[in-house]
């Protein structure tokens, strides 16, 4: 079963089209990553997912039009405590008031109910507001860009909440920066200038797109005549030599005579595996 369903979607403002025919969707119980450079189109394809502008074509996401989502530059009241944030929108909601603490406690904020919003840091407002979109008894949070302008510490932990609050719920979460989202991502959207380059388990998009392996070796007394071996064996797209390491750039569909080439020199190596930041190189380069 698909948590979301996306069939020939088109945005426009005026004249100039957003959107250019988007289909793909994302299973249930998954997290799903949309990955695009900035000015991609995946704010205005969050913004028509969850119905806030006007489009043309067919979104089905499960169990109706209740989604929990977080905006990038979402507005928080700095008057109000988190706790009291959440109690208005539990009230809204229909939820459980009585549930508010353990789910600051979910977040990473118990302790911190009672302190003005105006007082919380970046991080801990996007904690507050993962919160509130649990409040929504959705099945589906849509997360859009929720790591950006944050130190790493805070997007490792954030990075945990997501996964563990990712139980019985599908998370669409976009970002510019692979790296915030590749470890916790089991399903890929990528776009860029409003049209769908590719969807799909990150291994499968690797053996779509074909990228560019990174293959690092590790040697003792080695020479160029080496890396100019490398470079000559078909794939080999470019060696390079820092140090006591060669990386090598490969784009080929069988790697073996490189294999065979350093055990006959007598070469410790190790490889790399690919990852979505290889897949982001190979499309968006």
């Amino acid at each position: 079963m698909n948590a979301i369903e996306v069939k020939d979607l088109n945005v426009w403002y005026g004249k100039f089209q957003a959107l250019n025919e988007i289909n793909f969707y994302v299973p249930k119980g998954l997290i799903a990553g949309l990955i695009g450079p900035n000015g991609a189109g995946k704010t205005t394809l969050i913004k028509s997912i969850v119905g806030i502008l006007p489009y043309e074509g067919e979104i089905e996401v499960i169990e109706g039009d209740n989604i929990g989502y977080l905006a990038e530059d979402e507005g928080y009241y700095g008057y109000l405590t988190g706790y009291e944030y959440l109690r208005y929108f539990s009230d809204l909601y229909g939820f459980d008031r009585d549930k508010i603490y353990e789910l600051l406690k979910l977040v990473g904020l118990d302790g911190k109910e009672n302190v003005l919003i105006s007082k919380y840091s970046k991080g801990m407002k996007r904690r507050l507001g993962i919160a509130r979109t649990l409040l929504s008894h959705s099945s589906v949070i849509i997360l859009d860009e929720p790591l950006s302008g944050l130190d790493p510490n805070i997007k490792s932990e954030l990075r945990k909440i997501i996964l563990e609050i990712s139980k019985e719920r599908t998370f669409l979460i976009s970002s510019h920066q692979l790296r915030d989202i590749e470890e916790i991502c089991d399903w890929i959207i990528m776009i860029n200038e409003g049209k769908l380059l590719g969807f799909g388990k990150p291994e499968d998009l690797l053996e779509e797109v074909k990228p560019v392996r990174e293959i690092i070796i590790q040697v003792k007394d080695v020479d160029e005549s080496v890396v100019e071996e490398l470079k000559r064996i078909e794939g080999v797209k470019n060696a390079i030599l820092r140090g006591n390491i060669i990386t090598i750039e490969y784009g080929g569909d069988d790697d073996s005579e490189i294999f065979k080439y350093l055990l006959s020199k007598g070469l410790k190596f190790n490889l790399k595996s690919d990852t979505l930041e290889s897949i982001y190189r190979e499309v968006y380069r």
